[in-house]
């Protein structure tokens, strides 16, 4: 079995700077105003989603700095007019961005029938860009995800008009599941 080593998927202690996290990004745009993008960074198991408007989603962009992007083929163009060549994108299928595949990629992911219990059940085009992500780390053969045991939304208020607030510093709240450990190490 051979492992793929991306941007967005190592673990190797050499390869990482310790002080931040190492991001792997799926975004899914259907309309300008309704974009999902989910956050995974594989060597602590801190896996966000969020949607929103075009605007909201590149301030998370801008904020997280995804080492790797995955994006549909098909909006290669969009994402390369909003960020240019700046980030490390890898293209999937169509077919990995659909919102039937996303929910029972993660529904499978963490063996429920709904993922209501996480907050995100309404979050369809964040549900798809997860899905997208757990797709990509099977496809690369990552087969170490049993430490990702929970997902959690990214709530807008944590990003108030115009600026991003981050949540390490305490002015901002991201939405968990019950009992879930605090995320550490935000940018």
């Amino acid at each position: 079995m051979t492992e793929v080593i991306t941007p967005g998927v190592t673990t190797d202690g050499n390869l990482l700077d310790h002080r931040s996290n190492n991001y792997l990004a799926a975004v899914h745009a259907s309309k300008r105003d309704q974009i999902g993008v989910a956050f995974l960074d594989i060597s602590t198991g801190e896996f966000l989603l969020a949607q929103g408007n075009e605007a909201y989603f590149s301030k998370l962009i801008l904020h997280y700095r995804p080492a790797e992007v995955l994006i549909p083929k098909s909006q290669d163009s969009y994402f390369r007019q909003l960020f240019g060549q700046q980030m490390p994108v890898y293209h999937l299928e169509e077919w990995v961005f659909t919102d039937e595949y996303g929910r029972e990629r993660l529904q499978d992911h963490f063996a429920l029938p709904t993922l209501k219990g996480f907050g995100i059940d309404h979050q369809i085009q964040g549900q798809i860009a997860a899905g997208a992500i757990l797709h990509y780390l099977a496809s690369t053969e990552n087969a170490r995800l049993g430490h990702i045991r929970s997902i959690s939304r990214i709530a807008s208020d944590d990003y108030v008009a115009g600026s991003i607030h981050c949540p390490q510093s305490g002015t901002g709240t991201r939405t968990s599941t019950p009992g879930e450990k605090p995320a550490s190490g935000h940018r």
